[in-house]
Order: structure tokens, then sequence, then C-alpha cells
């Protein structure tokens, strides 16, 4: 199975895709909110509001409450007794080991490939403590800026929009952004 870097750019998405995700998520709060809805109401004939009042008392709520409350509380039991089990078996069987495997380092021959940058430019992004990675719409890194410029205009200062393009006509220095179009 190849491992694929996701970068999460919701406006490279189809319409289709974007809608189905809106409507998705909407719908998964709603049931959120439909599954709060006895905690709200409680809440809400706590603080004097009529709509407690008018489920439990006038329309019998009450008996079927005291009919499923304990099977309520049975459940919760069972759910809370098993993960609390859970946890204490995994503590027992697991303690003192180690599991976890480390990934295998990337070569620098498969880092300059992906990101179709050269060896200079990695080593160079390898000694900075910053670096600010541009990418176009179809997911191509265009520019690199490592916060080096003295220039202010080519500084991204946190935001992508305000970054300047390096000048054609300016011979890149060792200090200025990296321009992947010219390479």
């Amino acid at each position: 199975m190849r491992s694929q870097i996701i970068i999460d750019k919701p406006r490279l998405r189809s319409a289709g895709t974007r809608t189905r995700d809106t409507v998705l998520t909407f719908l998964m709060w709603a049931v959120y909110f439909y599954l709060w809805l006895p905690l709200i109401s409680l809440a809400g004939w706590l603080f004097g509001f009529r709509l407690f009042y008018d489920e439990m008392i006038v329309l019998g709520g009450y008996q079927t409450l005291t009919q499923v409350i304990g099977w309520y509380l049975l459940t919760i039991g069972l759910i809370v007794s098993s993960v609390v089990l859970w946890s204490y078996s995994n503590r027992q069987r697991f303690r003192g080991r180690e599991r976890r495997r480390h990934s295998a380092p990337v070569s620098v021959e498969t880092t300059t490939a992906f990101f179709n940058i050269t060896e200079a430019d990695l080593a160079r992004l390898k000694a900075t403590h910053r670096a600010v990675l541009v990418w176009d719409e179809a997911g191509q890194l265009t520019e690199i800026d490592t916060g080096h410029s003295s220039d202010p205009l080519r500084k991204f200062a946190g935001s992508r929009s305000r970054s300047a393009p390096v000048p054609a006509a300016e011979a890149p220095r060792s200090d200025s952004p990296i321009s992947l179009s010219e390479s």
C-alpha cells in the first residue's frame, strides 16, 4: 500500500463533493442537536420553560421515563464498565512495552522528486527554521520562502495572499525566495 500525503484544499474539490460534505455536516449537527434535546428540555424545565412541563406532565412522558430509566442506567453502567475494564486490561497488558514502529527515513532523491526541487533547494530548506511553501490551484509547489529575504514584500507574514513573486529580471540571491517557475 502506497502512503499519500493529504493536503486539505476544499476549493480543489468538485462542487458536488463540497455540496455533499456540507449537507452531511449539517445533518450530523442536526442529529447531534437532536440527541441533546432531552437535556436541553430538562434544563429548560429547571429554568421555568414550558416544553418540559408539556411533554412530561400534560402528555404523560414521566410514566414512560419511569419505565425505561432502569434500562438507561443499566446501559450507561455497562458502557462505563466496559471502557474502564478495557482500559485497565490494556494498561496491564502493554505496561512498559513500546510497540510503535518508526517510519523509515525518506531519501533525498525521493523528497526532491516529490517536490520537484533541486538538492540545493532541499539543503537550504533543511537549514532554515521556518519555510513557507506556496502551492498553485493544481496542487503544484510554486514558491518557497525561507524568510531570509531582506525585502519585506517577499515575506509572507503568515498570509499566502500577501506574498509577492520574485521579479524575473532580478537574479536570485542566496537569501531570496526560491521561485520554482524559473527552474
